[in-house]
């Protein structure tokens, strides 16, 4: 049985292209799913934030992806053009960085996060962490 993988697209801005939905995210799909396709694995869902900002880990369809990861069968990867899809800046309710904690959220629950665009092919257990513990070094002063 093939390996199961789950896409993960956001934009921040919403700009109506073919099909209702933003160029960007369209890109981002087609990215994402030559990237499955790499790994071997099946894509058996996706989840789009399409004009939602990514400073906050209150978006709707990241939501929906973290909650895919707790049912049966289980995934083996949340697929992602780069870390800037999983969110940006840092959260004024945790104090910490979006990309970060989205990462965290993800890897806890055993999944590998590959960065379809990103050097590092596969970021697993905590090498997330190596690429973006860079992003807590760029808080900004209060």
């Amino acid at each position: 049985m093939p390996e199961r993988a789950v896409l993960y697209l956001r934009t921040a801005r919403a700009e109506l292209g073919v099909g209702g939905e933003s160029p960007s995210v369209g890109r981002q799909r087609r990215i994402c799913q030559q990237a499955a396709a790499a790994l071997g694995a099946e894509v058996v869902a996706e989840f789009v934030d399409d004009g939602v900002r990514g400073t906050t880990l209150e978006r709707p369809g990241l939501g929906a992806c973290l909650a895919r990861l707790d049912v049966t069968p289980s995934v083996d990867y949340i697929v992602v053009t780069d870390l800037s899809r999983l969110g940006r800046g840092i959260d004024r309710h945790s104090d910490t960085p979006v990309a970060a904690e989205a990462a965290r959220r993800v890897i806890e629950r055993g999944v590998t996060l590959p960065l379809a665009t990103e050097r590092r092919n596969h970021v697993a257990s905590n090498g997330i962490f190596d690429i973006v513990g860079s992003l807590a070094q760029r808080r900004p002063s209060p």
